[in-house]
């Protein structure tokens, strides 16, 4: 049995207020908040081939990659377009679909919502309507410090009015220096001048564009805050006993997870969705150590030396309950081979910091003829137009049991498309895997095998994995497909 020292201060303060919030009762670190368990084969990165448990754990930090502890959401009485289908309806749609707004706080898993098959352009042709369903509904409580007002108007009409949302839910958002190709951008990023793109309420598919310039961005007031509590009180989304006695806590806001499309139109602007629905959804549940070990060790003996694979939604959220975890596993000693999936953002926490050194411990305590350390980390940086990379992986760039996955994308103007400097720089060339992105015109359920001739782009796809192939070929980087989505293994 390995002994480390555990680090009894990291306790739930040191938790993620998403999962805290989420989980009332998760006020200790023998417990892990999980979303799945299930068999399957790692498909990508060094271990790709193996015969592997997966452990998602709930919680994602960067949400839709826009920036991080992203917690991104819409004040829950404010209304989005929700299209349904009656039948003998007599309406000239023959097919019965209907369009109604309907409050956020009101929809339903199965629900669907109007969005667009790509992304829109100002200046170009408004792009092929389309619908996403609904997967998960995500409703919580945040504070006034959590709130911006946007104050704009539109450049069709005229008329002005002002969105209040979470600072950091993003917005299909236009520049001076990109007018044509919007950008998904957190709230409180935005500039005046900028340009927001507005379906028109009530008839989100109307032809015409509807551009809407950003006056102000600030933080919301606190009267404004209370104005909309009052409002949410009085069409019943959240009660009195909400708020806190400040005034200044309670207000309930909503986001949803879709599917195959990532962003939905509300309120009369085009806006993303959580794009992580296992991070903290429906499904996920607070679980002991031992219901965990059940759980894992179950599977386990379905299949040969399998190896535990611990993901994400990002799994260093959970870093302070991780470490005695690691710990109670070595004692049922089902696994000789455990791999941290993780974007490596928060490696300066505390919490992780711990982690890492008693990961360090556990595999030093193998003989030195072992082939590999017990532990291994696969580190898949998260890059966007407006930030670089983070740099924080760069620390463990001489560690033996730590890898670097890159997605890769053949598109010139995406962040995906260069390696790194600083990754070539520091990171040993031949333990950099690259991993090109699977462009799809509709992207299934987790549920669902993809089918390659009807799901995928392929000419998109094959310009990713040709870019991904190049750099491998003039770097001296590695090559690694997603194969498990493609052979039926999930």
């Amino acid at each position: 049995m390995l002994a480390f020292n555990i680090d009894k201060n990291y306790n739930a303060k040191s938790l993620p207020e998403e999962l805290t919030r989420r989980f009332p009762n998760y006020d200790r670190t023998e417990m892990l908040a999980v979303a799945a368990v299930f068999p399957t084969v790692q498909g990508e990165a060094p271990f790709a081939g193996r015969p592997a448990i997966f452990l998602r754990l709930a919680g994602c930090n960067r949400g839709a990659k826009v920036d991080f502890g992203c917690t991104f959401c819409i004040p829950s009485h404010l209304t989005t377009s929700v299209i349904q289908y009656q039948t003998n309806t007599g309406e000239p749609d023959q097919s019965g679909r209907v369009i109604n707004e309907m409050m956020l706080h009101n929809v339903q898993v199965g629900d669907n919502l109007p969005t667009f098959a790509e992304k829109p352009s100002l200046t170009g042709a408004r792009p092929e309507e389309a619908e996403t369903t609904v997967k998960a509904v995500n409703h919580r409580h945040v504070r006034l410090a959590d709130m911006v007002s946007i104050r704009y108007y539109s450049d069709l009409n005229g008329a002005n009015d002002t969105l209040f949302i979470t600072n950091e839910h993003p917005l299909l958002a236009f520049t001076a220096e990109s007018p044509d190709v919007g950008e998904y951008m957190r709230a409180d990023q935005l500039q005046p001048g900028y340009r927001l793109y507005g379906p028109q309420l009530g008839n989100p598919f109307k032809e015409q564009n509807n551009p809407l310039v950003i006056v102000a961005v600030e933080p919301m007031q606190k009267y404004e805050y209370r104005q909309m509590i009052q409002d949410q009180i009085a069409v019943g989304v959240i009660q009195p006993r909400d708020v806190d006695t400040d005034g200044e806590t309670g207000l309930s806001v909503t986001n949803f997870s879709c599917a195959p499309h990532p962003t939905y139109n509300f309120n009369g602007i085009h806006g993303h969705n959580c794009d992580t629905f296992f991070a903290v959804g429906e499904q996920t549940r607070l679980l002991s150590f031992q219901e965990v070990a059940e759980k894992v060790s179950a599977l386990a003996k379905l299949m040969p030396d399998p190896m535990l694979v611990i993901t994400g939604g990002e799994p260093l959220l959970q870093a302070p309950a991780l470490i005695p975890f690691l710990y109670f596993l070595d004692t049922i000693g089902e696994f000789t081979l455990i791999q941290f999936e993780c974007n490596g953002d928060l490696l300066f926490t505390p919490g992780a910091t711990a982690l890492m050194e008693a990961v360090e411990e556990i595999n030093e305590s193998y003989e030195e003829d072992d082939d590999e350390a017990m532990i291994q980390f696969v580190f898949s940086p998260k890059r966007t137009v407006r930030e670089a990379m983070n740099k924080a992986v760069l620390q463990y760039a001489e560690k033996p049991h730590c890898h670097i996955r890159l997605v890769i994308s053949g598109d010139e103007n995406s962040a995906y498309y260069v390696v790194p400097q600083a990754l070539l720089e520091e990171w040993p060339h031949n333990d950099i895997w690259l991993s090109p992105l699977t462009e799809y015109k509709r992207k299934p359920s987790d549920t669902e095998i993809v089918d390659i001739a009807e799901d995928i782009d392929l000419p998109a796809t094959r310009r990713n994995v040709d870019r991904a192939i190049h750099l491998a070929q003039s770097l001296g980087l590695k090559v690694s497909f997603q194969a498990h989505s493609y052979i039926g293994i999930k």
